[in-house]
């Protein structure tokens, strides 16, 4: 009788742990769900549901959005630095070509783009830096100010 109602208290700590191990699953999942539906979109990177504000900046590489930035500071043209302000969503894309940048090695000259949409989704300008790279990262509590060297600058409306 003792070995029944052990294996009773048995079940009923595996299905409490289970339970419990099924919860956390989900808060895991809904957590990279959120996370994953403040990318940004390809296709319109600017739809309602992606632009918060009045003017949004996004990152591009070689023309793809890779990443939203929350503003744009520190722009001297006389030294060719830039400082960009990341979220808190990280794209593992700028995340590589940081690493590339630190590190020296081959990869970390891109051709980037930062462009500015207005609330409508419309272009408002598009700033395309040649052979940029991560000179510097300074952490803060709503993200990364990423400060940016490059080469060559064109701006188009």
């Amino acid at each position: 009788m003792n070995v029944l109602r052990g294996g009773r208290w048995a079940m009923r700590g595996a299905a409490v742990a289970s339970a419990a191990l099924l919860t956390l699953t989900g808060a895991t999942l809904a957590t990279e769900a959120a996370a994953a539906s403040t990318a940004v979109a390809e296709d319109n990177p600017c739809n309602p549901n992606y632009c918060p504000g009045a003017s949004t900046f996004i990152m591009k590489f070689d023309g793809v959005s890779v990443e939203f930035i929350s503003s744009v500071n520190g722009w001297d043209t006389n030294t060719h630095t830039l400082v960009l302000q990341r979220g808190s969503y990280h794209n593992p894309v700028v995340d590589r070509w940081i690493d590339d940048a630190i590190a020296g090695r081959e990869g970390r000259l891109k051709s980037m783009s930062v462009v500015v949409y207005d609330d409508k989704g419309w272009v408002m300008k598009r700033y395309n830096f040649g052979g940029a790279w991560v000179e510097r990262i300074d952490s803060n509590g709503s993200g990364q100010a990423l400060h940016i060297r490059y080469f060559t600058l064109e701006i188009t409306d």
